[in-house]
């Protein structure tokens, strides 16, 4: 059986809770002027946007600014801060894992599984993301430090998380708002609290500062029932402002969800979920009933929605190539440089890239909140690939002119222009054969000759074209048999060197020889000249 409490006027809510105090982020609470929400409905709205990567750019000042309460200087955080902090994921795969690093850091606490599923927002029917884990739970402290920034409790060497950020980071990434339900034991007492991190009621209320309902129970053994831990008043305001922009209505829907955490887990609800700029859900939950999908942006090429940009891009070869492994776009964006040698080339293909850099200037794609990076829109990825074909096309047509083998090309050309490039190719090799072959003969019978140079024959332009690819390997080939050529010359006229004098060589032993049995002759030592000793010369 449940506490039971009657919930007062909106207006008594929102007034009472600038005195009594929702849970807020920073030192000094501003009012809250209850009349800004006296028009709202009372079902959890939407958002004011429901595209996330413009969910950011909301007027603030439905309400007056507070100004500093008797002079004092404090730090606020203003209610933008969870969109821009949620940025710095990139897709909603990547919130959804920080999530489960939390419930991966709570198997030092017991935790055994996680779930992962789709629920709905009983208010409206909408789809909504659960994330369950079974670990220790959170007490009213750490609940607090959850919803809060920079506050990581996490010292183990084997835990994910570390810097308090990544709960609001993540999902706020998700979706507009979050409830989070979990239940613990503490000092031999059952605990469990509920918060809410709501960006739809920061926005919708024009507030400047973040405020975040809790709210608190402990189970009696005496009397077997929860009992909240909170003072009345801001036990009443908080309640009322869980159940107002929360997806459940009374307090008894409320607490329900925690019928299937058992003694100790948490339960984490984000509903309101972002869509993407095409109008639909990020989260694809109707593709495949058992799995949760991203929606494919490629409908979004197919219906012509996206905003087309030009830009003239620089491109080329680094002064150093062939001797350096430097490769990638320098994108500027207002003349800032945002990505610094952007490899857009990348695995097995990568060394078809060697050495080309370009330059240009992105100014119809929006940079992260960092500037550090670009959001990866569809826009974007169209660019990403763009400059990927140009790389590689750039590689193919130009690589031979800085020393790099030349490598086939992808794209097949038609067969009727590759037969007559063949046929091209092969007039060129018999005009060079038929201006070179009675030179070389002249150059065999000794006559000095100057052999034609194959740039004579075909000199390719510094650039060149798709058409006279075959033409530059020719000339690279022509080139090679030119100096292949030269050295047999080289070769042969040495040979012709060595042969001449092996030929001396021997008319000087032959003349050794004869000088030898004269004086053989002279001296009588040799009286038979038939049975003289021979030196044979082999």
């Amino acid at each position: 059986m449940q506490p039971e409490f009657q919930a007062p006027s909106r207006m008594q809510d929102i007034e009472s809770t600038r005195h009594s105090g929702a849970t807020v982020l920073d030192k000094e609470p501003s009012p809250i002027d209850a009349s800004s929400l006296e028009s709202m409905s009372p079902i959890c709205p939407a958002p004011l946007c429901r595209q996330f990567w413009r969910a950011g750019n909301y007027d603030s000042g439905l309400i007056s600014k507070s100004s500093s309460k008797n002079g004092a200087s404090f730090l606020r955080i203003h209610p933008k801060f969870l969109h821009s902090n949620a940025t710095s994921h990139k897709w909603a795969f990547g919130a959804i894992a920080e999530l489960l690093d939390n419930a991966i850091d709570e198997i030092q606490n017991g935790a055994t599984h996680a779930i992962v599923d789709k629920t709905l927002n009983p208010k409206d029917g909408t789809s909504a993301l659960l994330i369950q884990d079974n670990g220790g739970g959170m007490d009213q402290e750490a609940m607090h430090c959850c919803l809060s920034f920079g506050f990581s409790d996490k010292k183990s060497e084997s835990a994910i998380g570390q810097y308090g950020n990544g709960f609001k980071t993540s999902s706020m990434r998700l979706g507009a708002d979050v409830v989070v339900f979990s239940r613990c034991m503490k000092n031999r007492k059952l605990m469990q609290s509920v918060g809410l991190l709501s960006f739809t009621f920061l926005t919708r209320a024009g507030l400047d500062r973040i405020v975040v309902p809790m709210i608190e129970y402990e189970f009696r053994s005496t009397t077997r029932k929860w009992t909240s831990i909170c003072r009345e008043q801001h036990f009443v305001n908080n309640l009322s402002l869980l159940l107002q922009w929360s997806p459940f209505s009374t307090e008894e829907e409320l607490l329900k969800q925690f019928d299937d955490i058992g003694d100790h887990g948490t339960k984490i609800i984000i509903y309101n979920l972002w869509l993407n700029d095409e109008g639909q859900m990020e989260l694809n939950f109707q593709s495949d009933p058992e799995d949760i999908r991203i929606s494919c942006d490629a409908e979004s090429d197919k219906s012509g929605s996206l905003t087309s940009g030009s830009v003239i891009t620089s491109i080329g070869f680094l002064k150093e190539a062939p001797l350096v492994n430097i490769h990638g776009f320098n994108v500027y964006h207002k003349n800032r440089l945002i990505l610094p040698f952007w490899h857009v080339v990348v695995g097995s293909s990568v060394n078809r890239s060697r050495g080309v850099v370009g330059v240009l200037e992105a100014n119809f794609i929006k940079p992260t909140h960092n500037k550090q990076d670009f959001e990866k829109t569809p826009l974007f990825q169209k660019l990403e690939n763009r400059l990927k074909e140009m790389t590689l096309e750039y590689w193919d047509y130009h690589c031979g002119l800085i020393g790099y083998h030349t490598t086939k090309r992808h794209h097949a050309p038609s067969q009727d222009s590759l037969e007559s490039r063949k046929k091209h190719a092969s007039t060129k090799r018999k005009d060079y054969d038929r201006q070179i072959e009675p030179e070389i003969l002249k150059q065999k019978a000794g006559l000095r000759v100057n052999l034609p140079d194959p740039e004579s024959i075909q000199n390719p332009p510094a650039t060149t074209t798709a058409s006279d690819l075959e033409d530059q390997e020719m000339v690279l080939l022509l080139r090679e048999n030119k100096r292949l050529h030269a050295r047999c010359l080289e070769n042969e006229k040495k040979e012709e060197e060595y042969n001449a004098k092996v030929t001396s060589l021997r008319k000087q032993l032959k003349e050794a020889q004869r000088e030898y049995r004269r004086l053989l002759v002279q001296s009588g030592l040799l009286e038979n000249p038939k049975r003289e000793n021979t030196i044979i010369i082999l």
